[in-house]
């Protein structure tokens, strides 16, 4: 029987324990993702077109999701610390 030392114990203990919270949090934020766009397309659906399909609509997403692309772009290289360039500014 092979027999880990007090430190291997701790540090494998650990990691499973990371392991673990990562796979709960994959879990979560996929089920958190698949509720957001449900919502999102509900809103449209609902407040945009008013339940009929429209040309319009189709540029009204088209447009938003242009948006939301630039602006989420721009959070997402502010939370991670890297460093504005002209073309994320």
């Amino acid at each position: 029987m092979d027999l880990m030392n007090p430190g291997q114990v701790l540090f494998e203990e650990i990691s499973a324990m990371i392991e673990q919270s990562r796979r709960a949090i994959y879990v979560h934020a996929g089920s958190a993702t698949v509720l957001l766009f449900w919502e999102i397309g509900k809103h449209i659906n609902t407040d945009i077109l008013e339940n009929k399909r429209a040309d319009y609509g189709k540029k009204i997403v088209s447009r938003v999701a242009t948006q939301l692309t630039e602006r989420m772009a721009r959070r997402k290289i502010l939370l991670l610390g890297d460093e504005p360039t002209e073309e994320n500014e």
